[in-house]
Order: structure tokens, then C-alpha cells, then sequence
């Protein structure tokens, strides 16, 4: 009887280690390297180890036709999704949202025109006709300079058309708020000499690519999402390091159906060399979260009309990884959050007003550090 029980006991071992849970992940655009750390999660067998199966799905649908992520998380067909500023608008609309971990610490966003053109500086937006495109991040980017450098709205014209290379050289916009990599490659392979001007370098300093889930999801599959996350991170970091391998699976294996490069491996090799920028990895660790930048760019988008109030602490997930892989909660941490909050809001604002640039790595504030190792748990305050 004790060996019937030990087999059953043991049978059922088994099959819970060999369970794994369910991940859909929403992209924000087509298939390319500006995802790669998921891609090499999943090919080298990151998400799998951690007992989960991933599906990956692009940001188009193959009609062509674009996915609007905050529409796909808040109607549940998937779990977890890339996006920006995009998810601190959709909050406000009620959906839900909350923040796991952001991997782009520099938006790749950027403003450019023909050399024709001047764009050496913020006041040089004034009069142009301006495209920005289908993406919200683009627009709220450009909003942001325009209220932070006192520019009305009514100086410049949004015109309706593709933010992309070709409509600078058709004139049919004198500049563009496109996707940095993009543009500079279309431009490269049409041998055109391009002004750009990065909003990061005038006070406008948005994340990039973010992940987000539902406070439902969070709140039901802790673990899961902590096992996600790490599995991200290992992803990523195998990615930066192999860039040549994963650039060309990815022009290999998945299929685009927008953008069309006649040498996608070439293109995805260039986003590659220049991701760095973006991501700030091993300066930052991979995943880190500033709470302080966050509520920064939500103040930003209140005084442009974007957002009528700011989010509160809701939109922080609840759940944080330690170092030692167990779950703590933000609440134990809120009083010196908010301390925190006010002090590095005090410093951020002096150094915008001095001219201090916080890429140099200054802006601290209270991090989620998933990617540490070592030196204390993820959530609590960090030293710059």
C-alpha cells in the first residue's frame, strides 16, 4: 500500500513539473529586432524552463492591418503586451493596465527632415507641416516638446500621411516623429542625408518598450508572471550578446506584412548595432523600472490634453520579484516610496533646469530591479 502511494505521489510530481501555464504576448509592430530578447527566450528555451508556453504575436495581422495592443489586453485574447505611453492613456479610458518591466529606456522615437529643412532645435518645429503617423507615442511625443517649449499647437500642421522617409522626399511633409531605426535605414538605403533631433536631448525623456498586463492577470498568476519576466530578461541578455544569430532568425523565420525590406537581414542587423542606445544595458540592468521618470511622463501627457489625471501608484505592479525569486508587495514599501517619489521629483526637476542630461545615470529613484543578482531584493530604493 506504501509503494501504491509513494508511485501515485510521485506520478503526480511529475506531471505538475511537467505542467506549464499559457502566455499569449502582444507585440506592438511587425516582427524585427526591436523584440529580439522574446524571440531568444523562446529559441533558447528560457520560457519553456520556467514551465511556460509562449505564443509571440506581431503587431500586424496579415491583411496588414495594425494591432492596437490595449485592445487586445483589455479584451483578455492576451496576456501580457509591448507598449509605452500608449497603456498610461489607456488607464485613464479604464482599462486596467499595470506595469511588469521596461526594457527600452530611451524611446526610439525621434524627429527628422530633408537637410533642406532645418531641425536643429525645438523652435524650428514652428510652421512646418508635421507627420506623426498611426502610433500614439508618436504624437504624444511630439505634443510633450511642443508644451515643454511653450510652441502652440496652432504653429504647427499635422498632416495625414505616412510618417516615413517618402513622404520627406515626395515634400509632402517637411518633417516626420517616426521610429528612429527605421527612418534612418530608410534613408541610408535612399541616400538621403537627414536632419534629426531626439527629444530625449530636450527634457522629453519617454520610455520605449514596456510590458504591461491587466491588474486581474497579475493579481491571479503572480508566479506566472514572475517566471515571464525572468525568462524575459534571460532572453534579452542572450540577445545583446549574439545579436548576428538572432538578427538573422528573426529575417529567416517570421513573417512581416507592412514593411517589406528588399534586405531584411541587413536591416535587422542595423537595428542591432544601434539597440544599445535604447536599452542601456549592462549601465542599466534589463527590466529596470524608475517609478519617478514614469509619473515624469505622465505629468508631461497631463499638460499636453493627452491625460485629464494623473495615474496613481495602481499602475505599478503589485508583485516584485527578489532577488532570492520570492514575491513582496509594494504596499511595505509605499511610505518610502512616496518619500522617495518627492525627493527625486525635487532633483529631476533642478537638473532639467541646470541642464544636467539624466542619461548619464544620476536619475535614480526607486527602482524594480529584476536583473540583480546580487546586493539586496528587487523593489526596494537603490543607490544611483
Amino acid at each position: 500500500m506504501l509503494r501504491k502511494f509513494a508511485f501515485f505521489a510521485a506520478l503526480l510530481f511529475c506531471q505538475g513539473v511537467a505542467a506549464t501555464d499559457k502566455i499569449v504576448l502582444q507585440l506592438r509592430w511587425e516582427h524585427e529586432f526591436q523584440f529580439a530578447g522574446y524571440y531568444a527566450a523562446q529559441w533558447q528555451g528560457y520560457y519553456a524552463d520556467a514551465g511556460l508556453d509562449v505564443e509571440i504575436v506581431s503587431g500586424v495581422k496579415p491583411n496588414k492591418t495594425p494591432i492596437d495592443a490595449t485592445d487586445e489586453l483589455s479584451e483578455g485574447r492576451v496576456d501580457i503586451a509591448v507598449g509605452s505611453v500608449d497603456f498610461l492613456l489607456a488607464r485613464e479610458r479604464g482599462v486596467p493596465v499595470v506595469l511588469l518591466a521596461s526594457f527600452y529606456q530611451e524611446s526610439p522615437i525621434s524627429f527628422f527632415s530633408l537637410n533642406s529643412v532645418p531641425l536643429a532645435k525645438p523652435d524650428d518645429l514652428r510652421g512646418l507641416r508635421i507627420a506623426v503617423g498611426q502610433r500614439i507615442s508618436s504624437r504624444a511625443e511630439l505634443l510633450a516638446l511642443l508644451q515643454h517649449f511653450d510652441i502652440p499647437q496652432s504653429e504647427v500642421t499635422l498632416v495625414n500621411v505616412p510618417a516615413n522617409v517618402q513622404s520627406l522626399r515626395e515634400r509632402k511633409a517637411d518633417a516626420i516623429v517616426s521610429f528612429a531605426p527605421s527612418a534612418r535605414y530608410e534613408a541610408t538605403k535612399a541616400q538621403l542625408s537627414l536632419n534629426e533631433m531626439d527629444p530625449e536631448d530636450y527634457g522629453i525623456g519617454f520610455y520605449g518598450d514596456s510590458l504591461f498586463s491587466t491588474e486581474q492577470f497579475v493579481q491571479q498568476h503572480p508566479d506566472v508572471v514572475r517566471r515571464f519576466i525572468d525568462a524575459s530578461i534571460k532572453g534579452w541578455r542572450y540577445a545583446l550578446q549574439n545579436k548576428s544569430e538572432i538578427a538573422n532568425r528573426i529575417s529567416e523565420q517570421m513573417p512581416r506584412y507592412i514593411i517589406q525590406y528588399p534586405n531584411l537581414r541587413e536591416y535587422n542587423l542595423e537595428f542591432a548595432n544601434i539597440i544599445d542606445s535604447y536599452i542601456q544595458y549592462p549601465q542599466i540592468p534589463l527590466g529596470n523600472v524608475d517609478i519617478v521618470r514614469w509619473q515624469y511622463m505622465a505629468r508631461q501627457l497631463k499638460a499636453t490634453g493627452l491625460l485629464n489625471e494623473l495615474p496613481g501608484d495602481e499602475i505599478f505592479s503589485r508583485v516584485i520579484q527578489t532577488d532570492a525569486g520570492h514575491i513582496s508587495t509594494l504596499f511595505l514599501w509605499m511610505p518610502l516610496v512616496v518619500l522617495v517619489v518627492f525627493v527625486r521629483a525635487g532633483i529631476y526637476l533642478v537638473s532639467q533646469a541646470t541642464g544636467v542630461n539624466h542619461r548619464t545615470g544620476d536619475f535614480a529613484g526607486f527602482y524594480y530591479r529584476p536583473d540583480v543578482r546580487a546586493g539586496g531584493a528587487t523593489g526596494i530604493p537603490q543607490s544611483g
